[in-house]
């Protein structure tokens, strides 16, 4: 015992010395009250998870399993024959933070399939969605009330709770809900949750009044979101009706006839490049000024400085109505080689392979100076003001002359030369700025929308730590972040 000196070796000293290590004791009947598996892994009892774990279980709480669902099951396990237009079908890909995105990758299914589907399962409204399968966070919303119905993959899990279900779903994306969930994740390369892990998430239990307040607070949020969306589908309408575009009898045909000087001066010898439908839609447009004439695409490259903190927007952080929905904020060192491009406020960013072109974005002021992949083009515009520019490059026509330019087989991609030649349409200044306010008016909504799911989290949370009736908790002026 000389190696501790004259110092007692008690308990205090004993924690003392645990106190600076990341190690965590863990009595062996206690992993066997609180693992139906026996986990033995190290990670598995991180000290920060213990204590975490701990503090739910002292709490007034339930788990899933002891009565808080009346269903716990996923969606069907085998892949259906999809169809480009149908019921749609659900993966974790659709699940987002408090909501469901139906625009994210959605494929579609017939309503023959959809009925054999839902035998399985049949999601109705009040219903808990999450994500039960792949990398991230396991993201939960509750199904609103919709017009038509769905089926759902085997990576999202079905909650069908005997408890609020608005509580329970922002509990699941608390960093309480996360802590538990992503313990629970099996496999490496794709992490899956089991079903009756779900069953094991520790529920802590508060009044009916603060359960309340948390559904008020997520209503508001959907409100908000669904109205977020129709300002930006009545902005999508009325660029589709400036564009004026029809076509002809002849677009739907897959054969063309092209001399051999239209194939040399093309450069292209692929059948797709001659195609009616972009013959039809290049003549309609011939009068309009190309993106060389109009748009200043900057593709000069910008190194990132070690020691400087850069905000990176990758592909996967373009949403679907031209938002960004996050970045990664790392050290100039740590960024990827493909981290070269600087973008600023007002500007356009415009994926340029081929599978991902519909993921184009605005610039909003809180991304000025960050940094985005190279396999996006940036562009801004003296005759098209930011908004229009976004709507104008998702718009079907130029989304199918994009296609038309890409190249490659590996990688298809549309290059520099080919976006240069592409016409876009000419839309009057009095109808830009009306596209502009509704998708202003789309962008402020979803961010109301965010705050407020973050609001009902954070709620959570601090009642957690400290009462459901703590000041910050009924006081929603304090996680206002306008």
């Amino acid at each position: 015992m000389s190696f501790f000196g004259d110092a007692r070796f008690d308990g205090e000293y004993y924690g003392s010395l645990m106190g600076g290590l990341e190690a965590s004791e863990v009595m062996l009947s206690w992993i066997r009250e609180n693992t139906y598996d026996f986990r033995m892994e190290s990670e598995f009892y991180r000290k920060d998870d213990i204590k975490t774990l701990r503090k739910l279980q002292a709490m007034n709480h339930m788990t899933l399993g002891d009565g808080l669902a009346s269903l716990i099951t996923d969606g069907t396990h085998f892949t259906p024959k999809y169809v480009d237009e149908g019921l749609p079908f659900l993966s974790a890909l659709n699940i987002k933070k408090g909501y469901i995105d139906f625009e994210a990758g959605c494929q579609h299914i017939t309503q023959e399939q959809h009925n054999i589907l839902c035998r399985r399962v049949r999601p109705r409204e009040g219903d808990i969605l999450m994500r039960k399968i792949g990398t991230g966070e396991r993201l939960a919303c509750v199904v609103p009330k919709l017009e038509h119905e769905f089926s759902i993959f085997v990576s999202i899990a079905l909650i069908r709770a005997n408890i609020n279900p608005y509580y329970l779903s922002a509990f699941i994306n608390s960093r309480y809900g996360q802590m538990q969930l992503l313990r629970f994740n099996k496999g490496i390369n794709q992490p899956d949750l089991h079903l009756e892990d779900i069953r094991r998430l520790i529920v802590p239990l508060f009044s009916d009044e603060f359960y309340g307040r948390i559904e008020d607070i997520t209503r508001r949020a959907m409100t908000a979101r669904a109205a977020s969306e129709s300002s930006y589908a009545l902005a999508q309408s009325i660029l589709n009706d400036a564009i004026h575009f029809t076509p002809s009898p002849h677009s739907d045909s897959n054969t063309a006839t092209v001399s051999f000087s239209q194939v040399f001066s093309s450069g292209r010898m692929d059948a797709e490049y001659f195609m009616p439908k972009y013959d039809d839609m290049l003549a309609q447009l011939k009068d309009c000024p190309t993106i060389n004439d109009s748009c200043s695409i900057h593709g000069a490259n910008f190194i990132p400085q070690k020691g400087t903190q850069y905000s990176y927007i990758e592909l996967a952080n373009v949403g679907t109505s031209g938002n960004i929905t996050g970045s990664t904020i790392a050290d100039g060192s740590e960024l990827p080689t493909r981290a070269r491009r600087i973008v600023h406020a007002g500007q356009v960013i415009i994926s340029s392979i081929e599978g991902s072109m519909q993921s184009c974005a605005l610039i909003t002021p809180e991304y000025d100076g960050a940094l985005c992949s190279t396999g996006f083009y940036v562009i801004d515009s003296d005759m098209y003001n930011p908004e229009t520019l976004l709507l104008l490059f998702k718009s079907p026509a130029v989304q199918s002359l994009m296609k038309r330019g890409c190249s490659g087989t590996i990688l298809s991609a549309i290059s520099e030369s080919e976006l240069r030649k592409i016409p876009l349409p000419y839309i009057d200044t009095q109808t830009q700025q009306t596209i502009s306010g509704h998708v202003k008016n789309s962008f402020n909504l979803r961010k109301e929308s965010e705050r407020l799911i973050s609001l009902a989290v954070k709620s959570i949370e601090t009642a957690i730590e400290y009462g459901e009736n703590f000041r910050a908790v009924i006081n929603e002026d304090i996680f206002t972040t306008k």
